[in-house]
């Protein structure tokens, strides 16, 4: 919509009254029963004023009875020609869970894996170090957040697109200055081997030690 301001002109010094557009969102938005069902999932419009707005997907079962469940949101709006930005759809998100009354509402397992077995020494140790991060979903143009349970962090009750993720890292402290450090990570420190330049000096005899 238009509001007026006053700014003041750099040419003349005087202050002039002038219409300036501002953006004004108006949420929007639904809750939509989803039947677990293989298949496509037919179109349903979460918000009944968005008739355009729907939302689809399809549900597979692979041989270990998991499902799979694929949903996107599409924007079927028509851009008008005085403002296609009116057609568009700001930061949408998209969250599921459990139905109301489901008494385990953690539903959502880790993603499978890739059954096909690769030689390969750093994907295991990757994997080894990234044992405790699963991976519950994985979004396309977008990011996804899961909510774990507190018993069983391999499951998650609530899953969800994010346009801006947010991750706490955790505070990191240089090891070997606390008393209680194990005495390698002490001689770590003492001998500068925290020390990019002092990395850099060293000869291959000294890198082996």
């Amino acid at each position: 919509h238009e509001v007026v301001k006053t700014r003041k002109n750099r040419a003349t010094g005087h202050e002039e009254e002038v219409k300036v557009r501002v953006w004004r969102r108006i949420p929007c938005g639904g809750v939509v029963t989803l039947p677990l069902v293989d298949g496509q999932i037919k179109p349903s419009t979460p918000d009944r004023d968005q008739p355009d707005v729907r939302l689809q997907g399809t549900v597979r079962t692979n041989n270990k009875g998991e499902r799979l469940v694929t949903l996107f949101l599409v924007n079927g709006q028509l851009e008008p020609d005085d403002n296609k930005d009116r057609a568009w759809l700001f930061q949408p998100e998209i969250s599921v869970q459990a139905a109301e009354g489901e008494i385990d509402k953690a539903v959502f397992r880790r993603r499978p894996s890739n059954e096909v077995v690769v030689d390969d020494p750093e994907r295991d140790r990757l994997a080894l170090i990234y044992r405790s991060r699963l991976e519950y979903a994985v979004g396309h143009g977008v990011s996804v957040h899961a909510e774990t349970t507190r018993d069983d962090p391999a499951k998650a009750h609530v899953v969800r697109t994010e346009i801006v993720p947010r991750y706490e890292v955790a505070v990191t402290e240089t090891p070997g200055l606390d008393p209680r450090d194990r005495p390698a990570m002490r001689r770590m420190l003492d001998e500068g081997w925290l020390d990019m330049t002092r990395l850099a000096e060293m000869g291959p005899d000294g890198l082996r030690e």
